[in-house]
């Protein structure tokens, strides 16, 4: 062990050897076990020095250490120290919980000897590298990449927030549980400040702005060259998106633009050329289905799982913003705030998959469409009552949301969920996360049962449902949520399975 003292004059003991390495970086335990030491094998020259400390204390109080802070931090390996070890610069930050290595690992019997190691996201958004390679045990369902993209967004929507952009964002730098269907990004000390820390890295194949690799040829300091950016991270997290909840690429399809040079067919196809194999106007980037492996289908087809269909109509929107209006004009993209708000409204859409062996474990209603898994196509056998919201404006008047709830037994409901101006992230206070009211089929009937809402109001008839009452939900029914500004009514609607 050595010991030494960090430059916020912290004393560590750290051990002689390290137990892993990067790209960049050795890996040593910290006497306690919480957390790491990790050192740079490069000297940092003034920049890199600069970024670290920034990193460490501007950064870290404006993004870890505020509002909802407790919730962010397990979203990040956020550096919390700097040091030198060896004549070297060097970070702590904590060590990675027991939840994002593996368990079981590999199929038989761990052949690839990964049990005990990190799961890096590029095994859960490759349907082939999933399906062939890791232990069933280790696969979760589709709505934990529905929650783990969830909480990717939240990070990046906070990271930007906060004046900074990731530069790598990849399966390479993001862990995932799914198990609980959680993610953080690892490698923080790369992030880059726009105008004042510039970026590393240009970024992960797969995962590079189309206008990156169109200029990434052209001089470092040539002022046509795109470098890493927030506009960037925008399309590096559509594409994690898109990985996770579909298991394909959004640009590798059949389509070949140099047959003569691999190298600059594939410079084309991530960058100038970039087209969506889903491209609603363009089919000539379509997968190869006929030549897909077994273990990666029906995944790899987009005809016969488009994310229309697997995705829901919230998330089909943004796919199309991500990868036809911004995929080359990148001020188009969505940002990570609105894929987290289509993520977290896309759960009030599942309803749960009937068989029991299918990954999909949930999937999105379509309202108006046939009721089966898009997966397994094992179909619903229940009536479903779906609550159209709409929410009240200025002079009193409700407007539709554009936005539903799919019921099913015990469904629940939340008192942030009948405010419009409330929505489920660190901010949401405690008492908002209460329980509003619980949704029960009683023979042929769903009844909607107020838990603690003090203000709903029947407003069909004008009658207070009070706590404890039961509302039945028939087709034409309207609820009214609250009274509080921006209040949310919920109309009524009976779709047959």
């Amino acid at each position: 062990m050595q010991n030494l003292v960090t430059d916020r004059g912290v004393s560590i003991s750290v051990e002689d050897e390290p137990f892993a390495s990067g790209t960049m970086k050795d890996v040593y335990r910290i006497e306690g076990g919480r957390d790491v030491l990790a050192v740079f094998r490069e000297p940092l020259n003034a920049q890199g020095t600069d970024r670290l400390k920034a990193l460490v204390d501007t950064y870290r109080t404006r993004i870890v250490d505020g509002a909802g802070g407790n919730e962010l931090s397990a979203l990040y390996r956020w550096p919390s120290d700097t040091a030198t070890f060896n004549g070297k610069s060097a970070v702590v930050v904590p060590m990675f919980e027991h939840k994002y290595l593996f368990a079981h690992g590999s199929v038989d019997n761990d052949k690839l000897s990964i049990r005990g190691k990190e799961k890096q996201g590029k095994w859960f958004t490759s349907a082939y590298h999933r399906n062939t390679y890791l232990h069933p045990n280790e696969h979760g369902k589709w709505t934990d990449a529905l929650s783990i993209c969830r909480r990717l967004s939240q990070a990046v929507r906070r990271l930007h927030a906060g004046g900074l952009a990731h530069s790598d964002l990849s399966y390479r730098n993001v862990l995932v549980d799914p198990g609980s269907g959680t993610a953080c990004l690892i490698d923080i000390d790369g992030l880059v400040v726009p105008g004042k820390f510039a970026p590393d890295v240009t970024g992960t194949p797969d995962f590079i702005a189309p206008e990156v690799v169109r200029t990434r040829d052209l001089d470092i300091d040539d002022p046509e060259r795109i470098h890493p950016s927030m506009e960037t991270d925008r399309h590096a997290l559509a594409v994690l998106i898109y990985l996770y909840l579909t298991g394909r690429h959004p640009l590798r399809g059949r389509k070949i633009h140099n047959a003569h040079d691999a190298d600059v067919d594939e410079s084309l196809a991530m960058g100038e050329a970039a087209l969506w194999i889903e491209h609603p106007d363009d089919p000539s980037n379509r997968t190869d289905s006929e030549d897909a492996r077994p273990a990666e289908l029906p995944w790899v087809d987009e005809r016969q799982l488009p994310c229309s269909a697997l995705c829901g109509p919230l998330l089909d929107a943004l796919f199309k913003r991500a990868f036809v209006d911004g995929l080359h004009t990148p001020h188009n993209r969505p940002t990570a705030e609105e894929w987290e708000r289509a993520l977290v409204l896309t759960r009030d859409l599942l309803i749960p998959c009937l068989n029991e062996e299918c990954f999909m474990g949930h999937y999105v209603f379509l309202n108006g469409e046939h009721t089966h898994c898009p997966l397994c196509n094992n179909q619903y056998e229940y009536s479903i009552p779906v609550l159209n919201f709409y929410t009240k404006r200025t002079g009193g008047s409700f407007r539709p949301e554009g936005h539903s709830m799919a019921i099913v037994n015990q469904k629940e409901m939340y008192v942030w969920q009948a405010d419009r101006f409330s929505f489920d992230n660190e901010r949401l206070e405690d008492e908002k996360k209460a329980v509003l009211a619980r949704i029960e089929r009683q023979g042929d009937n769903w009844v909607l049962i107020n838990v603690s809402g003090d203000q709903m109001v029947d407003a069909t008839t004008s009658q207070a449902v009070a706590p404890g009452d039961h509302f039945t939900l028939a087709d034409g029914a309207k609820l009214l949520l609250s009274k509080v500004d921006g209040c949310r009514l919920a109309y009524v609607q009976i779709a047959n399975s």
